[in-house]
């Protein structure tokens, strides 16, 4: 709600300014001073009432507006993570989606061995805010062994440590890369640490489609690089 609130009091301070402005000119007309009141409300109130408006629309839609109002937490876009458990290198991706006023993350993991989809998350929290690190709670699901998604969610928790870039004046330090921890709850996974959890985004996805096919790529290197290294001790 805090970014509700910066645009709120944007447009009733903007509002009252034209309101003043429009009962100073009125003040000169021959009306009485009821009507003058009466005109200088209603369309002060139609002004903050369609700027207001305009204001959601152009930092929900614009993202050069939309990089200002979440400053160094504006994290829409396309990532893909990774993390190892067991030894084992795990991929997938995270589509984030900002409005002026909130954040919803999709993510699904991807199996290096078939390419295929082996889990998908969903967004259930804003972020939230823990020391100098954020935290955002998850529903999630992992595929059976016979490759279907069951009807049955469970719970997740991904704490997120960002690298905030170096940008002069400190203006626009998003981040392009962050760490964490994912901790699992519930299901046959629950109590799972997927820790060494690593976020790089890519400015060059702009669909769902386009960050899974960046994924696979990345799962086909590092394959191509393992066998190779395999070969070279053989």
């Amino acid at each position: 709600m805090k970014n509700h609130e910066k645009l709120e009091g944007v447009s009733v301070s903007l509002a009252l300014m034209v309101g003043l402005a429009l009962y100073q000119i009125m003040s000169k007309t021959t009306f009485p001073v009821y009507l003058n009141f009466i005109i200088t409300f209603l369309a002060s109130s139609a002004f903050y009432e369609f700027l207001f408006r305009f204001l959601i629309y152009l930092f929900s839609n614009v993202d050069f507006f939309l990089k200002i109002l979440w400053g160094n937490l504006y994290l829409k876009g396309y990532w893909s993570y990774t993390y190892i458990i067991n030894g084992e290198k795990k991929y997938g991706a995270w589509c984030i989606d900002q409005k002026y006023n909130s954040l919803t993350v999709k993510g699904f993991g991807i199996s290096a061995n078939d390419y295929t989809r082996r889990s998908d998350v969903q967004s259930l929290s804003e972020l939230i805010k823990r020391n100098n690190d954020y935290e955002i709670l998850n529903m999630r699901r992992d595929v059976n062994s016979d490759g279907a998604f069951p009807d049955e969610f469970f719970y997740s928790k991904t704490s997120l440590h960002m690298h905030w870039r170096n940008t002069v004046l400190n203006i626009m330090c998003y981040p392009k890369e962050m760490d964490g921890v994912t901790i699992i709850y519930g299901g046959a996974l629950s109590g799972n640490h997927h820790g060494s959890l690593k976020f790089i985004k890519h400015e060059d996805a702009k669909t769902e489609e386009d960050i899974e096919k960046i994924v696979i790529e990345m799962i086909k290197k590092d394959n191509n690089v393992t066998l190779g290294s395999d070969r070279a001790s053989r």
